[in-house]
């Protein structure tokens, strides 16, 4: 939902900010920390008008995430027995962030051209670096900009 929601007010925001269309919207940038920096993986991945994203302590491996919240709870969240059902880890794995084709060059990779920077904690006990680092360098913007 709150990606989904970041999208809905980009959909709506500018005919409330210019009801007489004087001006347009024409970049979009989302930043995030924490549960709001996940939501902004979701939110650039899936919404191609969204240019620029900045992402601060947060993971875009909701799935290692959990299996870390998991690991301080004492309890398996992931794997069976689990928490979770296993239909929300099925989506999960189809629609997460490190699902999508991210280290392709072609036009299926929804990060190519985008503009991105991350700021990590390496230590953070929820979403530390090592958990991301594979995604992070990894991920191939082709022409768009990323910083470590």
């Amino acid at each position: 939902g709150t990606a989904r929601d970041i999208s809905f007010v980009i959909d709506f925001l500018p005919a409330f900010l210019f009801p007489n269309e004087e001006r347009s919207v024409t970049e979009w940038a989302v930043a995030g920390i924490s549960l709001g920096g996940q939501t902004m993986w979701l939110a650039f991945k899936d919404d191609r008008r969204i240019r620029t994203g900045i992402s601060i302590l947060a993971c875009p491996d909701n799935l290692a995430v959990i299996d870390v919240l998991g690991q301080s709870a004492h309890r398996k969240l992931v794997d069976p027995p689990a928490a979770i059902p296993d239909s929300m880890v099925s989506f999960l794995r189809m629609h997460d962030t490190v699902s999508s084709p991210y280290r392709s060059l072609g036009p299926e990779n929804p990060f190519l051209g985008k503009s991105l920077l991350v700021i990590q904690a390496e230590d953070d006990q929820v979403a530390p670096w090592a958990l991301a680092k594979e995604f992070v360098e990894g991920l191939e913007l082709a022409g768009g900009r990323k910083k470590v």
